[in-house]
């Protein structure tokens, strides 16, 4: 089912990726968890922006590599990845599309105290804006009163997997606490 505003898709969209993360807790095999969240990804136009880096032109099969290889390194220094949204942000940009920040808890393996941070996504669905641009269909108009800051619990996950795709990701906050309180982590990204 379509959902009716831009804000609902991405906010149903983001819980569903939240909810991918069991897949990695029920034990499947790392490279099933890695296939799982490269589903979630536009891999023809996605950008990961991390750093003062960027990582365009890639492909499903290159984010699932660069998944399983991050979950595995995680795994051998005994932190594992068990991530649980804590928190979600959705703000739309369009009909088509919305900013969405997601603050992450890790819950290491290693006995560390969990820690968090956010991650700020963009999520595109397909419409076709041409036409509803051209059209000036006023149902189309964007209702920024939509926007609002979620607990996690106040919305239950979608069954399946929504429409829509990560159109990029801004991961510095992840990539900072990681690099603090995980040995050699910048250097597995080499």
């Amino acid at each position: 089912m379509k959902c009716q505003s831009i804000f609902d898709a991405a906010t149903l969209f983001a819980h569903s990726y939240n909810a991918s993360m069991e897949v990695y807790r029920s034990g499947a095999p790392v490279s099933v968890f890695a296939n799982t969240l490269a589903q979630y990804y536009k891999a023809d136009s996605f950008n990961g922006y991390f750093i003062g880096h960027s990582s365009p032109g890639i492909n499903t099969s290159s984010i699932a590599a660069g998944t399983e290889k991050s979950v595995n390194f995680l795994n051998k220094q005994g932190v594992g990845h068990d991530l649980v949204m804590t928190h979600l942000r959705v703000e739309p940009v369009s009909e088509g599309s919305a900013a969405v920040w997601i603050v992450w808890k890790i819950c290491p393996r290693d006995g560390q105290e969990s820690w968090e941070w956010e991650t700020l996504y963009g999520y595109r669905r397909d419409v076709n804006m041409t036409e509803q641009v051209a059209s000036k269909r006023s149902e189309s108009q964007l209702h920024l009163s939509d926007c609002e800051e979620q607990d996690v619990e106040t919305i239950e996950s979608a069954e399946g997997r929504p429409d829509g795709w990560w159109e990029y990701t801004i991961t510095d906050n992840e990539i900072y606490s990681f690099a603090q309180r995980v040995p050699n982590y910048l250097s597995s990204y080499s």
